[in-house]
């Protein structure tokens, strides 16, 4: 089965420590659909949304990952299928091939403009978008995005050395 990342599961290293099966088969660029971060989480901070807007002045950039089938609910569980993300499908073409994927969507219910993401989180974004080399352009809009500091001194402090692992290094 194929899965449509377009957040915080981007990049592969992340993708891969909570789902082992996950390979990278291609990037897609979606005329007519945008990201932003208006999808509240359950700790009162602004997630990604998956948008159609219809304009082709919007463009969505994602990647299509192989996931085994029985590590679905896995993925489910932590994406939050069902309180807070719903699930979609759409077709999308990579090196002119057509994949059924599945993506999630924010809820109608769990969309709030007002909220802002964890720095963290964001950076996350990014991370996963310059790994696979979408247009700066598409990162700098990503990067423009305020944010806020996580009070949870614990999860930062986790969370920092994922960040660390998939900063690339200077190669000198």
């Amino acid at each position: 089965m194929y899965y449509l990342a377009y957040g915080s599961n981007l990049h592969p290293h992340r993708l891969t420590l909570r789902i082992p099966s996950a390979r990278h088969i291609g990037n897609v660029a979606l005329p007519g659909f945008r990201l932003s971060f208006d999808k509240r989480s359950r700790d009162a901070s602004a997630k990604c949304m998956f948008t159609e807007t219809g304009s082709l002045d919007d463009v969505l950039h994602g990647a299509v990952y192989r996931l085994a089938p029985d590590e679905k609910p896995v993925l489910d569980e932590i994406e939050g299928l069902g309180s807070g993300y719903d699930e979609k499908r759409i077709s999308v073409s990579v090196d002119g091939a057509l994949y059924e994927t599945f993506l999630y969507t924010a809820a109608k219910t769990h969309v709030d403009k007002s909220l802002l993401p964890y720095d963290w989180y964001k950076e996350l974004v990014i991370l996963g978008a310059a790994f696979h080399r979408f247009p700066d352009a598409y990162i700098g809009r990503i990067a423009a995005v305020p944010t806020m500091p996580d009070p949870d001194v614990d999860r930062v402090q986790r969370i920092q050395k994922l960040l660390d692992n998939l900063r690339p290094t200077d190669q000198g």
